[in-house]
């Protein structure tokens, strides 16, 4: 396997990432809107319970507002774009160094980029998403069983 074919690897990785945390975040913000506006229904008689139920559906509706939140941190955290540490260098691969580098000079830039160095930088960034992505995929699944539970009550209860 060719250097130019793992380094485009690593970045259709990367973008199918992003593709997923964006499709993730939605999700998860819609669904949460809806369960959130069914919910806190104030004609719900369990919302307006003082006996343990009640309580216990508050603990839970404000735990599932937690996760629900931290799912989506998680989601942006993997889409967020990231700076890099600045060493005083101007890389030609970098969108926000391009910009800075003369027009005269970019060609000749463009010809030293390290193509080891970019495998290297972007498989720590595809590692970085990776990590992030599956923190709020595993909080998914306490998000769905808080999210039973709380419809069970507000419509058994």
């Amino acid at each position: 396997m060719e250097k130019k074919e793992i380094l485009n690897n690593l970045l259709s990785q990367i973008n199918a990432f992003d593709s997923k945390a964006s499709i993730l975040v939605t999700a998860v913000g819609v669904v949460f809107a809806l369960a959130s506006s069914f919910l806190l229904d104030s004609n719900l008689s369990v919302w307006q319970s003082e006996s343990s139920i009640g309580i216990a559906y508050k603990v839970l509706f404000l735990l599932f507002l937690l996760i629900s939140l931290t799912v989506m941190f998680c989601m942006v955290m993997v889409i967020l774009p990231r700076r890099r540490k600045d060493d005083g260098k101007l890389y030609a691969n970098y969108y926000l160094d391009i910009t800075k580098i003369e027009k005269e000079k970019l060609e000749e830039t463009i010809r030293k980029i390290d193509i080891d160095g970019q495998i290297k930088i972007n498989a720590m960034i595809c590692t970085k998403k990776e990590i992030w992505f599956r923190r709020g995929i595993l909080l998914l699944i306490p998000f769905a069983i808080i999210l039973i539970i709380l419809i069970c009550f507000a419509l058994f209860c």
